[in-house]
């Protein structure tokens, strides 16, 4: 019987030992970090964009470990900074600007299968960013640049005016649109097709018309 204990002992003494290595790696919550991130649209370029195009009204911020040790983390905030308290370690983190709603926890796998339809009019254009993150105590404060998901177009017709007056516009439109994007796919190839419908063309519009449309990406 003691030489049954002698070999049973020792194995008790080592089992104890790495369950106490494990919980004294596993990190805590006091073991969080806090800091703030902020979203930055991508810059301005050529022209001088409008208000809808670079302002960030409100974000979803997603934090995925690739290796699965630390918890997915999703923020959800009205403004372009994102005050977060995590535990240490390297992230990939995905940013969604001005869908006007909180999305909810996902799965890395399930926010990059997230589609937005075609909209006619928008107050403030989405967007959408990645970046790697390594969070650890005082850390610089970490900044993602996001870039819009939709192109606004300005689209301007007129009539030559060397043709003859009898020629006028009876229509402007776009067809075959994209009709649904995907945040973080690069090249997209449209799969649904729309057609965007402009207004009825006035009386004052028959030889020069202006119309602003808002499109999809589609390679």
């Amino acid at each position: 019987m003691k030489k049954i204990l002698l070999f049973i002992i020792p194995l008790l003494a080592m089992m104890s030992s790495g369950n106490k290595d494990e919980m004294e790696d596993r990190p805590s919550l006091q073991d969080e970090v806090r800091f703030s991130l902020q979203i930055q649209e991508e810059g301005v370029q050529y022209v001088t964009r409008a208000t809808d195009e670079q302002t960030v009204h409100d974000v979803n911020l997603f934090l995925f470990d690739s290796r699965g040790m630390l918890p997915d983390r999703h923020f959800y905030v009205e403004s372009g900074t994102v005050e977060c308290s995590v535990l240490p370690g390297s992230y990939e983190a995905y940013a969604v600007a001005n869908v006007h709603r909180d999305m909810g926890a996902m799965t890395l796998e399930q926010l990059r299968a997230v589609q937005l339809p075609s909209v006619t009019k928008y107050v403030m254009l989405p967007m959408s960013g990645y970046t790697t993150l390594t969070v650890e105590d005082r850390m610089s404060a970490p900044v993602i640049t996001v870039r819009r998901t939709v192109a606004k177009i300005i689209c301007n017709v007129s009539i030559h005016p060397t043709v003859a007056s009898t020629m006028e516009l009876q229509s402007v439109q776009i067809v075959d649109a994209s009709a649904t994007t995907m945040l973080f796919e690069e090249k997209q190839i449209a799969k649904n097709f729309i057609t965007m419908n402009s207004a009825a063309i006035a009386s004052s519009e028959l030889r020069s018309a202006t119309r602003m449309f808002y499109l999809l990406e589609n390679c």
